[in-house]
């Protein structure tokens, strides 16, 4: 049996996760260990195999190594739950410090400077059918990697 994550994780990791989801924006820099000089375009593919194991890690909450849309649509949720440290239903700029101000002002969908839930849980950058290529149900990590891909070189 695997082990299950924490139903909480830090706000930065989850907010990390949902800005390499979406690929809201884009700051390339490249971490070479090795010293190798490695091509932008075949670091950013590694790189984001990575991180969509991690976030498929995140998401799955039956560990069957996929995530349909309501584990999706949930954790979303949740998250905007914890997100919105007042309680009044609205996640303004600085309740996610992390999140860059072109994300957010795309999310704001009526631009009253704050979130709402279904302003976050709809945004385009987080839409389950764009990510879900095959239109299974089910977003694999094939499909997560190749969407990352495809996002990172926009």
């Amino acid at each position: 049996m695997s082990a299950k994550l924490p139903s909480f994780l830090p706000i930065q990791i989850v907010v990390s996760f949902l800005i390499a989801w979406g690929a809201w924006y884009s700051n390339p820099v490249l971490a070479q260990e090795s010293g190798a000089k490695i091509s932008k375009d075949a670091w950013g593919v590694v790189v984001q195999r990575k991180k969509a194991a991690e976030i498929i890690k995140f998401f799955d909450q039956n560990d069957d190594g996929k995530i349909d849309l309501t584990e999706y649509t949930l954790r979303i949720v949740a998250y905007f739950i914890k997100l919105d440290k007042n309680d009044d239903d609205f996640v303004p700029p600085d309740e996610i410090p992390t999140l860059h101000k072109r994300a957010f002002d795309e999310m704001d969908q009526n631009k009253d400077g704050k979130l709402s839930g279904y302003e976050f849980a709809t945004a385009k950058s987080l839409d389950f059918e764009k990510i879900d290529a095959n239109k299974d149900g089910f977003i694999t990590l094939d499909e997560a990697a190749a969407y990352l891909a495809k996002r990172h070189k926009m």
